[in-house]
């Protein structure tokens, strides 16, 4: 309904459902912070949110203006 309101294309949705199933993340294995401490995951893993930040050119989308959000009812 608000595709400027959107910060993200589909892009970034897609690749997040595919790092999510890959297992070279550890953003999304445990149910906790907790137990990801537990067991290292960060230590043997890569943050999912490292990767989309870092290559976040190729995820935003050229519709989305941050001004058009402001004021809208949710």
């Amino acid at each position: 309904m608000y595709p400027e309101a959107f910060e993200f294309n589909s892009k970034y949705l897609e690749t997040l459902v595919d790092m999510h199933y890959n297992g070279l993340h550890g953003t999304f294995i445990c149910n906790s912070e907790r137990q990801r401490n537990e067991i290292d995951v960060m230590g043997k893993t890569y943050s999912v949110w490292s990767h989309l930040s870092a290559h976040r050119a190729i995820f935003t989308s050229p519709q989305y203006s941050p001004s058009t959000t402001k004021g809208k009812d949710h």
